[in-house]
């Protein structure tokens, strides 16, 4: 049977941009968009061997994080926090792992320089973190209950767990927005951050999904969010068409043969391309348009979204009688 533990965060800023730093920080593979809340692709084969079964890591809004309101958590050290990434798995010999996997991904999780706190599986409290002051472990079976209140309580959280934190979301900022290839196939969204540096072209992980019944404004910011992004480059896993066609469940063949593939490129004021061919992407030189379409860096989100949601629509072969 599977356990989940719980971390939760202190955010009120746009969630693909949590979604991608975490992820990074993680060393995920990628990040699916699903109506608001972030399924994280992290590698569970490390773990395996310690007698953990990792089955699903998902970055999920809080009552305070979608509604703006409290609700059950109000008077609770969970009070404050808009974000809770749980993480699913089994251990049914080795509990004392997946108390491990839980301070693995809380120790890096603290590099995002947010507050946040980390709850068992038992929903006993473990530890907190907030930025300036560190790290701070609780007794054992620490309820988020108000009788614990005097272990977790923090004025800078608790005494207006509703105000945004004041502090920001720490980022390594890229020299330049990335370009990003878009691929959709079948509905799946896959947006693929392209690093120039030195005078050549790589690919980057993580890598963002969605289904293309997005709206137009969380397309537009996952995208933004997308060029920022600072982690490892993709080539070390080989081709990127076999890497997406894998997250796709697809072999290669079949998914070059039914996606199409959107190529915008970084430009001084905004992003720059149009549709573009697979065959000219078994390396990572970003193709000539066809077509070419501006989307100003200045535009709105929502701008942008449609935009590339036409361009993938026109894109798309005629269906056949």
């Amino acid at each position: 049977m599977s356990t989940t533990l719980s971390i939760y965060l202190k955010y009120s800023g746009e969630g693909s941009r949590l979604a991608r730093r975490a992820a990074e920080v993680l060393g995920a593979r990628g990040y699916i968009y699903s109506l608001g809340d972030y399924d994280l692709l992290v590698d569970g084969r490390p773990w395996r061997e310690a007698g953990v079964s990792l089955t699903w890591v998902c970055l999920d809004r809080t009552d305070l994080g979608e509604y703006g309101e409290l609700a059950c958590a109000e008077g609770t050290a969970l009070a404050p926090y808009e974000y809770d990434l749980f993480v699913e798995h089994r251990a049914p010999r080795r509990p004392e792992a997946a108390v491990q996997l839980g301070w693995t991904f809380f120790e890096r999780l603290t590099a995002l320089n947010l507050p946040m706190v980390y709850v068992s599986a038992e929903e006993w409290l473990l530890a907190d973190f907030l930025p300036g002051r560190g790290i701070r472990n609780f007794p054992p079976a620490t309820s988020y209950e108000e009788q614990d209140r005097a272990w977790w309580y923090e004025p800078r959280l608790h005494d207006d767990p509703m105000a945004p934190w004041p502090g920001q979301l720490a980022e390594e900022q890229p020299a330049s927005p990335r370009s990003v290839l878009v691929f959709e196939t079948d509905g799946l969204l896959q947006l693929v951050p392209i690093a120039a540096e030195h005078g050549q072209r790589r690919w980057l992980t993580p890598v963002a999904e969605a289904r293309s019944d997005i709206g137009a404004r969380d397309l537009g910011s996952l995208v933004r969010s997308v060029q920022h992004t600072t982690g490892r480059s993709g080539d070390l896993g080989g081709s990127m068409l076999a890497f997406l066609a894998g997250l796709a469940v697809r072999s290669t063949e079949d998914f070059v043969r039914g996606t199409v593939c959107l190529a915008w490129c970084s430009c001084p004021d905004g992003l720059a391309g149009g549709p573009c061919s697979l065959s000219g992407l078994q390396g990572v030189d970003l193709p000539v348009a066809r077509v070419v379409h501006h989307v100003s860096a200045t535009e709105p989100p929502e701008i942008l979204g449609q935009t590339l949601l036409d361009l993938i629509e026109a894109a798309r072969p005629p269906a056949q009688e």
